[in-house]
């Protein structure tokens, strides 16, 4: 680095460590000068500063180009062993595969990618994920005028028809992992390490030129047991999962990581992987740090779309510990609230979920009736929560507490009180009082005015109730009478009741 200092001292110095010594020199002699006063001038100390400054970046120059050289031996010296653990697929997009469900092809792909985490943890390395851009790296490597390397005999024409063929095992976009040396950095995997990878994939005795930033991205990944994360509440939506948040958010042992009133945290949606990424992680664990607030003792999480999401289910699955809470209710009723919201002709209905004509505009029905119709089937499929609830209790066991909404309405205090227990929470204050979030008294649909059409609907919601019946019976639990009686909110007047005709369900009190 060139140490001029223009303004003060008009003296240019070759290098840093001759800026330096110039400093200590200049300052040395001003020191003399001053009749010992310690006081260093302006000129004196700004020329020792920068020239260490500059001294610094270039030892850190150094350092880096010594730890690229090691990182590429290293690579090199043990590509067999880092390849052998490297080339997992994990984008979270399904491509199913003939015999395979969606399920499974989630569970393999989930499976292969945390076991080449695990094992190349276990030779030392670090787990990247990289995107690869091939098709406009080819691009490039003929834009550049690269030579045909010695390879064979072939000629040049040759080479390339053989590179070509060799290549065309890549798509287009590249995304899988690679283990590295710990001591690579996203820099070094770039212009050093992947280029020595794709050589070994394609078989070949030469490599290539690195690819550009643009052609080439890569984070790190780690695991998700590495999430600091004590339970969530997972579902089931539009069945009360805002009361429970609201109201175990008042237990002094228990705070969510959205800390405003009515708010669900994402988080886990922010990247289709099966693995997370180290950063997204190391953020999430500083949120009570980052945000001011003391560290609870529980730390909780809430998002009613979780159990809907295959990947998240399976991301959950695999944190240590995690607890799930999961509340139920019955599914006409939750149907009917989901239908009025979306799907009902009726002024200020929220259209996003509607399904739309050719020409674009959303689809509404007048009637509930309009969900049997063959064009609507869809939405009771996409709603159903039965083979989900079935995954929740197969993966997280004794970890799943389901909670009927009846429990919520009947029993609070017993209700809270096991909640409290079962997530290892103090008890609940005496004088705590509840409240009911997302309530929408009325009657909203023509739906309890019309017993035919309740009976059609639960038929066709026959396998929610079974599913949750056989939750509970599981859990070892009695199935409440409301889920063997099918009983619905048609049969609670103070439900149907207009808002401000009459005093409204809001608040339990212990």
């Amino acid at each position: 680095a060139q140490c001029v200092l223009e303004s003060c001292c008009a003296v240019p110095l070759a290098n840093a460590a001759r800026c330096a010594l110039a400093g200590m020199w200049l300052a040395k002699l001003e020191r003399r000068r001053m009749s010992g006063s310690g006081q260093w001038s302006g000129c004196a100390l700004a020329l020792l500063v920068s020239g260490l400054l500059s001294l610094g970046g270039q030892a850190a120059g150094e350092v880096g180009q010594k730890m690229r050289r090691s990182c590429a031996a290293e690579y090199q010296t043990r590509l067999a062993d880092f390849s052998e653990v490297s080339g997992a697929q994990l984008a979270g997009k399904p491509a199913i595969e003939i015999g395979d469900t969606e399920e499974t092809w989630f569970a393999k792909r989930f499976s292969v990618a945390e076991a080449q985490l695990q094992d190349c943890w276990s030779i030392g390395g670090r787990y990247w994920e990289i995107d690869f851009r091939s098709q406009d790296y080819i691009k490039s490597l003929r834009l550049r005028g690269n030579r045909c390397p010695a390879f064979g005999g072939l000629t040049c024409e040759e080479w390339w028809k053989e590179f070509d063929a060799r290549w065309n095992v890549f798509p287009k976009e590249v995304n899988s992992g690679v283990c590295v040396p710990a001591n690579c950095t996203a820099s070094h995997i770039r212009t050093s390490v992947f280029s020595q990878y794709v050589a070994r994939v394609l078989r070949m005795d030469f490599e290539l030129p690195p690819p550009t930033r643009e052609e080439f991205e890569t984070r790190e990944m780690t695991h998700w047991s590495k999430y600091r994360l004590d339970f969530v509440i997972a579902g089931v939506n539009s069945c009360g999962t805002t009361s429970l948040y609201t109201n175990l958010a008042k237990n002094p042992d228990i705070d969510f990581t959205v800390a405003e009133a009515h708010k669900e945290d994402g988080n886990f949606f922010l990247n289709n992987r099966v693995l997370p990424y180290v950063d997204d992680v190391s953020a999430f664990n500083s949120i009570w740090h980052l945000s001011g607030r003391p560290e609870p003792k529980l730390r909780g999480l809430d998002h009613p779309e979780f159990f809907r999401s295959l990947r998240i289910r399976e991301a959950l699955s695999r944190v240590t510990d995690l607890k799930v809470v999961l509340i139920v209710c019955d599914p006409l009723s939750r149907f009917e609230k989901i239908f009025w919201l979306y799907y009902y002709c009726r002024p200020g209905a929220e259209v996003w979920a509607a399904p739309t004509t050719p020409d674009g505009e959303p689809l509404c029905w007048p009637s509930m009736a309009g969900a049997l119709e063959p064009e609507a089937e869809p939405l009771l499929e996409r709603w159903a929560f039965g083979e989900t609830l079935r995954f929740v209790r197969a993966s997280f066991g004794p970890r799943l507490h389901l909670v009927h909404q009846d429990a919520l309405r009947e029993r609070p205090a017993e209700t809270f009180a096991h909640l409290a227990e079962f997530l290892g929470a103090a008890p609940f204050a005496e004088e705590t009082s509840f409240r009911r979030a997302n309530s929408a008294p009325g009657a909203r649909t023509n739906v309890c005015g019309n017993e035919t059409l309740v009976r059609a609907l639960q038929h066709s919601l026959a396998d929610e109730y079974a599913a949750i019946e056989e939750a509970f019976e599981a859990a070892g639990e009695q199935v409440p009478d409301s889920v063997l009686q099918r009983r619905t909110r048609c049969e609670r007047p103070d439900e149907l009741r207009a808002p401000g005709s009459g005093p409204e369900p809001a608040t339990w009190h212990l």
